[in-house]
């Protein structure tokens, strides 16, 4: 698959994201939330089906290993919360189910000795989110390439940040902009903005809006 259908790919799978859960019965969130949308925001994989998974008794007793998994890396999209129990207690405003409290979120967070500090999970969101790759945030956050692609896999927040450039620029080049005013308007180098547009041009053709 080519990265031009990848980001197809993504804003459909963020599309999803904000819509599924209209098919859902006693799911434990708001699916109108703000806060659970901006939150979702940064993620171009996790659904409210996963949110749903993680929050419901009887994945969470058939899965917690798994459960416990998920509920750590959530905090990767948290990475500007200091606070592990600010953290613990928007988790827990996010899966909103009554049967796991906000104590729970903070046990897991903290973790075993044999666990990644909290702290390490929430850098590697902010650099993916930043668009460094894979084998650098290994380096500098000191975790295995393994943890970091799962870490990806499940939230998808550099899948994230490549829809949102590849949205910036297709208005920059519906708009005329130059590429270096974009790199300069979202802050990235010239070469990767080059690359960018070039990508907004295809999806652009693709919906027949340029030649």
């Amino acid at each position: 698959m080519n990265e031009e259908n990848t980001a197809m790919e993504g804003a459909k799978l963020l599309l999803r994201t904000l819509s599924i859960g209209s098919g859902l019965n006693n799911k434990p969130y708001d699916d109108e939330s703000e806060e659970l949308v901006e939150f979702l925001s940064n993620s171009a994989s996790i659904t409210l089906q996963d949110i749903y998974d993680i929050g419901s008794d009887k994945q969470w007793l058939s899965n917690t290993r798994k459960n416990k998994a998920k509920i750590r890396y959530l905090s990767a999209l948290l990475f500007n919360q200091t606070s592990m129990y600010e953290v613990a207690k928007h988790i827990h405003y996010i899966l909103d189910n009554d049967n796991i409290t906000i104590g729970d979120i903070y046990d897991i967070l903290l973790g075993g000795k044999n666990d990644i500090p909290i702290e390490k999970i929430q850098k590697v969101g902010k650099l993916l989110y930043l668009g460094y790759s894979f084998k650098s945030i290994a380096s500098e956050v000191g975790i295995s390439y393994e943890t970091i692609e799962s870490i990806e896999s499940f939230l998808g927040i550099n899948s994230a940040r490549k829809q949102r450039l590849i949205s910036q620029a297709c208005d920059a080049v519906r708009e005329g902009v130059s590429v270096r005013t974009f790199a300069k308007q979202v802050n990235i180098p010239k070469s990767t903005a080059h690359t960018v547009m070039n990508k907004a041009k295809s999806v652009l053709r693709e919906l027949g809006e340029i030649q």
